[in-house]
């Protein structure tokens, strides 16, 4: 009786346990069916392109509203390993980029404009990410502060590019769903240029005290470019035509108006931005790397910025 008794126990504890499991194994199934699918984060990841991020300070703030944002959709399918929110973050953000190349990018200009928009905040979040992580990695204090002046500085320049190209894709299509995909396509390629500068420094990696470092001509190429930048922005007020004046006259000349003001931010922000890249390339361990990352960052800008630039 007492080996019967045993087998009893023995067998409603496996049921229990075969019960637990499949419990569990059903609850796992319902919160993976529960979780929305990548592509509803569109509306919301693209608003958020329109917000300034303008020192290293609010870069870490940006990046902690898009893992906000974006955590809820993870599924551990994206990435088995991912621990930490932001290696969540990143699986989720390259389902995004997956989608939308695969299915925006062929669908209406709004469509394409929301593909752009979605790679800009990709490449964006991936840069801060960067930055957080090398600002913890730095070998020092002064090559920490070094790098963190040279994202902030970076974060202003770019701001004023952004409103550039912003103004001016309006002005040149006269508004419309063009100039929307020109805005997102710029954008795009602002955030993607600086995610392949920034990356070039961290392959280099830095030193804990600063050297000597030639920029060579780096100084003289970024004071052309803000010359051809303010040439274009005076162009830009001569392609309007007296029927654009006359029925939208206050729309127009406040979009030349930002053409204008985000090509006088420049004369003030790239020198700023060339100081600070000086500074940080002296605590690079490949400096003349680091120089040429520049000129093509500079070229980069160009391509972006001028219209008539191939």
């Amino acid at each position: 009786m007492k080996n019967i008794a045993i087998k009893t126990i023995l067998v409603v504890m496996a049921a229990v346990i075969v019960g637990g499991l499949a419990f569990n194994v059903q609850a796992k199934r319902r919160t993976a069916a529960s979780v929305k699918p990548v592509k509803e984060l569109v509306p919301d990841i693209t608003r958020k392109v329109s917000e300034k991020v303008l020192s290293y300070d609010e870069c870490i703030q940006y990046k902690q509203a898009i893992e906000k944002l974006v955590l809820p959709y993870f599924k551990k399918s994206f990435d088995r390993n991912a621990k930490t929110a932001q290696q969540k973050t990143v699986a989720v953000l390259a389902k995004l980029d997956k989608y939308a190349e695969d299915e925006l990018e062929a669908g209406s200009n709004f469509e394409m404009a929301d593909a752009g928009y979605v790679h800009d905040i990709v490449y964006r979040y991936n840069t801060f990410a960067s930055y957080c992580e090398q600002v913890d990695k730095a070998p020092s204090a002064q090559a920490r502060d070094a790098i963190k002046s040279e994202v902030t500085a970076w974060l202003q320049l770019e701001n004023d590019l952004r409103h550039y190209c912003e103004n001016a894709a309006q002005v040149r299509c006269l508004g419309g769903s063009m100039a929307i995909l020109e805005v997102a396509g710029s954008g795009w390629s602002i955030a993607e240029m600086r995610s392949k500068d920034f990356n070039s420094l961290l392959k280099a990696g830095f030193n804990s005290t600063p050297a000597t470092v030639k920029m060579g001509e780096t100084g003289q190429v970024a004071t052309q470019l803000v010359i051809e930048m303010n040439n274009e922005a005076n162009d830009l007020s001569q392609l309007l035509i007296e029927d654009d004046l006359r029925d939208n006259a206050e729309f127009y000349k406040q979009l030349c108006s930002g053409v204008t003001a985000a090509a006088t931010g420049m004369t003030v922000s790239l020198p700023k931005w060339i100081e600070a890249r000086y500074k940080l390339l002296q605590y690079s361990k490949n400096p003349d790397a680091g120089v040429a990352a520049t000129a093509a960052l500079l070229a980069a800008i160009k391509k972006t910025a001028i219209y008539n630039e191939e």
